[in-house]
């Protein structure tokens, strides 16, 4: 069922990449190489674009009686933005660029994202007073403030070997990071950014986009950890073999569920 869905929704996708997103990109790119995608100019504007997202957010969330959801959510994620970029600078400056700040995660995320904006105020515009339900607006900012707070701490005690790209080949500075939260969980990261990304559509109370996101997110990870880990064993043999059958991808979940089963039978 979810390949015949992508099959459907695959046309769209790229529909959308020639209509809109390369032709986006385009445009800076004749303001000269540094306002590429990964370019210095590219950084500020994004840097501006997201002190604005934030600064607004803290005024929504304060002063906002029927907005302060929507505050928080905004808060939160330019901070996750921002996390990024600062965590990359600390970890790997030579790697630093635009693309650092991963506004763009993907279409697929870019689409999903968009269509949980026009479902708030769609919705909002009908319920209100439903949009700024205490009982989930805390709960959903709890989980992504946990889910961030997985993901940095991740990121943090990983240092060098962390990347926002897959790496094929491995690096000098490239190992295998088994102390501290990767005890419990060998991708922290991406158990973190999951449990964000889910939490802040349970803030905005987006009935339709949280199972949405969690569909595109997880299947997003899925195939991500798969070939993540098939390199992670060529580069790395036994020693990552016996840490992954060690440790579980969700923590005290031993069982194997499909994200540890897609990667099991990649590097098979």
């Amino acid at each position: 069922m979810a390949t015949a869905l992508e099959d459907k929704i695959a046309p769209f996708i790229e529909k959308y990449k020639q209509v809109v997103y390369n032709p986006f990109l385009a445009q800076f790119s004749r303001f000269g190489p540094e306002f590429d995608k990964r370019g210095h100019g590219t950084a500020a504007l994004q840097a501006f674009f997201l002190g604005s997202t934030f600064g607004i957010g803290i005024g929504l969330y304060a002063l906002s009686e029927n907005y302060n959801g929507f505050g928080l959510y905004a808060v939160l994620l330019s901070l996750f933005h921002f996390l990024e970029y600062v965590l990359t600078a600390i970890n790997n400056p030579s790697k630093l660029s635009g693309h650092s700040f991963l506004i763009n995660h993907g279409t697929e995320y870019s689409i999903a994202f968009f269509f949980s904006i026009f479902e708030f105020f769609f919705f909002h515009s009908i319920f209100p007073g439903f949009k700024n339900c205490w009982f989930f607006y805390y709960i959903g900012a709890f989980l992504t403030v946990f889910g961030l707070a997985v993901r940095v701490v991740g990121m943090y005690t990983a240092g060098p070997a962390f990347t926002h790209i897959v790496q094929s080949e491995k690096r000098e500075e490239h190992n295998i990071v088994t102390a501290g939260i990767y005890q419990f969980t060998r991708h922290p990261g991406y158990v973190g950014w999951f449990i964000f990304t889910v939490g802040l559509q349970i803030i905005l109370v987006n009935f339709i986009s949280v199972p949405a996101f969690g569909y595109v997110m997880y299947m997003f990870f899925d195939q991500r950890i798969a070939g993540e880990e098939e390199y992670l064993i060529k580069m790395f043999g036994d020693e990552y073999s016996q840490y992954r059958a060690k440790v579980p991808i969700i923590p005290f979940f031993k069982k194997p569920h499909r994200w540890g089963l897609t990667a099991a039978k990649k590097s098979n």
